[in-house]
């Protein structure tokens, strides 16, 4: 029954939910590698947490004894899994650390460590045994050590940032001024939760209209404060073609303001805050899809570099953005910048659920069609051991435009 209890712990803990009754033990690999079944040596249960407290001793956040291993780990003759095997028996625990180690561990090893650490390697966190595929090199342990010491400068500077209200409203006051100009006026839409706020400027055009989503955001857990623009762009033409893509089924689900019906969206994005790592952990933002140079990242310490961070970002939509307002009020313009082969190429974001590609294909006639096809057919399965009914419904709308384009 104890070992039953103690495997599910290892499962709650991969995904950073807390457990209260390790009390002063922080981790123990004999929970690990009892309880995960992996064709890998017993040692490599060790290399996570390992890497955790190598990173202690180097800024003497560890005990004296464990402190002392410090040149041994900059000459390269141990290593934190070596270490926590070696000398700790295995286990990390309050002892092992100083006054200022143990308070930064209560509060972020058990909850976010493991869940930043399968975000920083880009591993599946479905897979139990993921967490302990990195290597335990050099490289990856400064890795590692790049994002813990973030994670230390954000619970540092966050508090002294102004709050998701006052940045939004900075935002917005500078996005009216900035776009005025170019024919962008307000409107009466807005989203908003705890962690973000988004409003809508829009601009028409002959046939459609392009609405530019403005939106903040806030992480509190790693103290990351986002700017970000979402330019998307309705052709009606497009628009009347994609809802037909649709069953009956599907658009009666489906919102007046489905972003299925938004056939190109060009995600900009500037992050205001103290944690450098945005290209290296992006778990909890990557749901705006960054794409490559759309992604800067502005680092600040206080509230007077604010107003900085959203000019970079009105800099990058003049540069980036505005620039393609002409391409994307016509069909075949859209169709260039949405339906390159390969996709990852595409100057739109991907999705392989994303019926506007092969639409935008057929109504401007490319000749790249079936390979589009074939391309969003590979990425909709890969490594997919069933498919859903979403993944059923797009493989049947491919399928079904994969007829047309033989038939023709």
């Amino acid at each position: 029954m104890r070992v039953r209890r103690v495997a599910q712990w290892v499962v709650f803990k991969a995904t950073a939910i807390y457990c209260p009754f390790m009390s002063d033990k922080y981790d123990d690999l004999e929970i690990h590698y009892l309880n995960v079944e992996a064709d890998i040596p017993q040692r490599q249960f060790g290399v996570p947490t390992g890497q955790y407290l190598a990173w202690l001793i180097r800024r003497g956040w560890a005990s004296p004894d464990l402190n002392a291993l410090l040149e041994d780990l900059e000459a390269g003759s141990t290593s934190g899994c070596d270490v926590l095997w070696d000398q700790c028996d295995g286990k990390l625990i309050a002892d092992d650390l100083s006054d200022a180690g143990n308070q930064f561990t209560g509060a972020y090893f058990e909850q976010h460590y493991f869940t930043d650490y399968l975000a920083l390697f880009g591993l599946d966190r479905e897979k139990p045994d993921a967490l302990y595929r990195p290597a335990d090199t050099p490289e990856n342990a400064a890795r590692v050590a790049r994002m813990l010491d973030a994670c230390v400068r954000a619970r540092t500077v966050t508090p002294g940032l102004p709050t998701l209200e006052a940045i939004h409203t900075l935002l917005t006051d500078t996005a009216q001024e900035h776009l005025a100009p170019r024919g962008f006026v307000s409107s009466d839409e807005m989203r908003w939760s705890e962690r973000f706020r988004i409003a809508t400027l829009k601009r028409p055009f002959a046939g459609g209209e392009h609405r530019l989503s403005l939106g903040t955001y806030l992480d509190s857990k790693r103290g990351h404060h986002g700017v970000f623009a979402d330019l998307s762009s309705v052709h009606q033409h497009v628009a009347a073609a994609l809802r037909e893509a649709y069953t009956p089924a599907e658009r009666a689900a489906m919102s007046a303001y489905a972003e299925q019906f938004i056939p190109v969206r060009l995600p900009m994005h500037v992050w205001a805050g103290p944690h450098p790592l945005l290209t290296d952990v992006q778990e909890g933002v990557d749901r705006f899809d960054w794409l490559g140079h759309r992604r800067q990242v502005v680092l600040i310490s206080d509230a007077d570099e604010v107003p900085h961070a959203i000019h970079t970002l009105m800099t990058l939509l003049d540069r980036d953005l505005l620039r393609m307002l002409p391409e994307l009020e016509t069909p075949a313009g859209i169709a260039r910048l949405k339906c390159r082969t390969p996709l990852r190429s595409a100057a739109a974001n991907f999705s392989e659920h994303d019926r506007a590609i092969l639409v935008c294909a057929e109504l401007a006639k490319l000749p790249n069609l079936p390979a589009l096809c074939d391309e969003m057919l590979q990425w909709l399965q890969h490594g997919k051991p069933q498919l859903y009914l979403g993944d059923r419904l797009m493989l049947a709308f491919i399928q079904s435009v994969q007829a047309r384009v033989r038939g023709a």
